[in-house]
């Protein structure tokens, strides 16, 4: 592997300088994780969300002639609030319990718990026959899940902060076993990953710049255990990523490739994820609609996917091998731009003539597959005739 170089916010390239501001708005409240425990004993609180099934209406604490009144049928998606002398109960449908899976009491639970939000705390209730359709584990970890992800809010720019008051979840009916106290964890981790990922998606292009992007993601996999290296510019060019390069032509913002290993001592098999970590995409100089490019800050959604999967796996320690690669640039018009008929040669030296320069996204990904293929992660699926790779076996970095 190539040794990073130090990385700098004002590193030039083409025209520009690189900078862009940090400044956010001064007194808004961030959102943070919520404090989600369970609860073995009564489901008391000032807020109790109940799941309830279609068969399973007598143990939703509200009387039938109620359930009638308000014409819930404990459908799937369907929510009711009742009010339940000074407390409040939300009744939350999740349809026959036969056909009920982990994902759809996530689901259920992240409504239950946006009809609470604007209460301090709220108890999710799940009865027994929830419980044993999708087993305590798996029930723990959706419902944590559910209640983060249920009320996720980004705020950084509203002049208000935060709307939930939220601030906890208690979770009752799934016991207190280890099986359940590990599913929670397991939720927690992934709901804060996901989370992690929606505030990059949600940040300005202007803002999160790819050696901004590159710095979170270290921040994020170093702090879970993983080894991160951010290549710049000059490091792209050595390991001849000519996608990279050629979609960052028309960019003032200079590219970055960041590559995060997680390598458990005891892993019994190994993964490569690669994302698209595109900033922002005009469309380069076959310039996208207004309507087309308004929503081109997110074009780095497959690229915080896997840093969060990543960082996610090695929070849980878990015995798998993880690689990732991640190619971060934005596509824009500037005065180099790469035009329609320019040919770019990638990391495993296939050329490619570009005709569409909004094609971008094959251009990047094409150089972190490249990469990721020298790595030589385990197949996904192995037979006698076709035994399994070494695992990780190196490959030289020269460029080609």
């Amino acid at each position: 592997m190539l040794s990073a170089r130090p990385v700098s916010g004002g590193e030039p390239n083409g025209d520009g300088d690189g900078a862009a501001s940090d400044a956010a708005p001064s007194g808004v409240e961030e959102a943070k994780p919520l404090e989600v425990e369970l609860r073995p004993g009564k489901a008391a609180g000032s807020v109790v969300v109940a799941l309830v099934s279609a068969s399973g209406q007598s143990g939703s604490g509200v009387d039938q002639a109620v359930w009638t009144a308000l014409g819930f049928e404990a459908k799937v998606d369907q929510v009711a609030t009742v009010p339940d002398g000074a407390k409040l109960r939300v009744l939350v449908g999740v349809g026959d319990v036969e056909r009920l899976k982990a994902a759809g009491v996530r689901r259920a639970v992240a409504q239950g718990v946006r009809a609470a939000r604007r209460h301090g705390e709220a108890v999710v209730s799940v009865p027994a026959d929830v419980r044993k359709a999708v087993g305590p584990a798996a029930c723990a970890q959706a419902v944590a899940e559910g209640a983060q992800l249920g009320c996720y809010e980004f705020n950084r720019y509203k002049s208000k902060g935060r709307t939930s008051k939220l601030a906890g979840v208690g979770v009752f009916g799934v016991g207190a076993t280890g099986a359940a106290r590990t599913g929670l964890q397991r939720g927690q981790v992934l709901a804060e990953a996901t989370m992690w990922a929606r505030d990059q998606v949600n940040l300005p292009g202007g803002e999160l710049t790819p050696d901004r992007f590159a710095e979170a993601a270290r921040s994020l996999a170093s702090e879970a255990g993983c080894e991160v290296v951010v290549h710049d510019l000059d490091a792209i060019r050595e390991m001849g990523l000519g996608g990279v390069l050629g979609v960052n032509r028309g960019s003032s913002n200079p590219a970055r490739f960041v590559e995060i290993t997680w390598s458990p001592a005891k892993a019994t098999s190994t993964v490569a994820l690669v994302g698209k970590g595109i900033t922002f995409d005009s469309g380069g100089l076959w310039l996208k609609t207004g309507a087309g490019m308004s929503s081109m800050k997110m074009d780095m959604g497959g690229a915080a996917a896997v840093i969060g999967a990543t960082a996610a796996v090695a929070r849980l320690g878990l015995p798998v091998g993880v690689r990732t690669y991640v190619p971060m640039t934005d596509n824009m018009t500037g005065p180099d731009a790469t035009r329609p008929g320019d040919v770019l040669k990638i990391r495993n030296g296939k050329t490619i003539e570009v005709i569409n320069t909004d094609a971008e996204g094959r251009l990047i990904l094409a150089d972190g597959l490249s990469l990721a293929s020298e790595a030589r992660p385990t197949p996904w699926s192995t037979s006698p005739r076709s035994p399994a790779r070494p695992r990780w076996r190196s490959a030289p970095r020269s460029r080609r």
